[in-house]
This record gives structure tokens, C-alpha cells and sequence, in this order.
């Protein structure tokens, strides 16, 4: 299922940013680029994320939705301490350029969390945990943490750990 969800993603954010790199006929005021529309109007993706790919969406959001498809919603921190542990985590995926996280969703106590290998959409993968081992994961940050903290050094709390709480 989640390889199904992988192919699906990027065949929906492949639709959406083909019609998005077209140019817009502002002259005309037409709000999108028909021809790509209608060309890829055959698609029966297009006609189920219609909404989606005609919108402002982004990679994220294109996620969400094909995740939310197939009975997964996007994971949420039970507290202040699981946000800053899953911002450490994501920081220094981040950092690493290779491999960052890219989302984290749940459903029947699995955990799928998507990566981009070298940020490229193409490159999308992912890793399924039960919650122990996902826990666990998250509680393997807990000394990187700490130390950035106790070095003056966790800046990445102050933004990470905010936009996670509001997603």
C-alpha cells in the first residue's frame, strides 16, 4: 500500500507542476493553462485531485491528501517534548541533505515516514515502524537534543517545532 501511495504522490505532484509551469493567459484572465489541462485531462488522477492540482498546493499538501486516500493522516506530537524530539530528528535529517524527512503519517498504530532522497520528489521513499519502534526513534534524538540545548545551539526548535504543532 505505501509503495501504491509513493507512485501515486509523485504521479500527482508530477500533474500538478507540469500545469503549474505553463504559463498563464492573464490577458485573457484564464485562470490556467487549458492545453496542459486538457492533455492531462486523460489522466484519471487528475479528474479524482482536480481540486488539488488546479490549486496552490504544494508537495505537502499533495501528501496529505493521497495519504489521507488510503486511511492515513498526517502524525501529530502528543506534546511539547515528542515536538522538540521529532525537530531534532528533522533538523539534522535536514542538515544531512541525503535523506531528510519529509512526513510523517499514521494509521492502525504504523507509522510511515516519507524521505527524499537529495530533496527530489523522484527520490521519494519511505520507512513503516510499529509505535515502539517509531517511539523509539523518536527518543534516540533525546541526547542530540540535549546537547544542542545545553550548547546554545537548538535555534531549529524555535521554527520547526511551531510549524509542526501547526500542521
Amino acid at each position: 500500500e505505501v509503495e501504491r501511495i509513493i507512485e501515486e504522490i509523485k504521479r500527482v505532484a508530477e500533474l500538478r507542476f507540469s500545469i503549474m509551469l505553463e504559463p498563464d493567459d492573464e490577458e485573457e484572465e484564464i485562470p490556467h493553462p487549458w492545453l496542459s489541462i486538457a492533455l492531462h485531462a486523460q489522466d484519471p488522477l487528475f479528474w479524482e485531485y482536480k481540486d488539488l492540482i488546479l490549486s496552490d498546493s504544494d508537495v505537502y499538501d499533495i501528501k496529505e491528501k493521497v495519504a489521507e486516500k488510503y486511511g492515513w493522516k498526517r502524525w501529530q506530537p502528543a506534546n511539547e517534548d515528542e515536538a522538540m524530539l521529532y525537530a531534532c530528528m528533522h533538523y539534522y535529517d535536514c542538515l544531512s541533505g541525503v535523506n531528510p524527512l519529509s512526513g510523517v503519517f499514521v494509521k492502525d498504530g504504523k507509522y510511515v515516514l516519507f524521505y527524499e532522497k537529495f530533496c527530489m520528489l523522484e527520490n521519494l521513499h519511505a520507512l513503516i515502524f510499529d509505535e515502539k519502534d517509531f517511539k523509539e526513534l523518536l527518543e534516540d534524538q533525546r541526547k542530540y537534543l540535549e546537547e544542542d540545548i545545553r550548547k546554545g545551539r537548538a535555534e531549529y526548535l524555535a521554527c520547526v517545532s511551531c510549524a509542526i504543532l501547526k500542521r
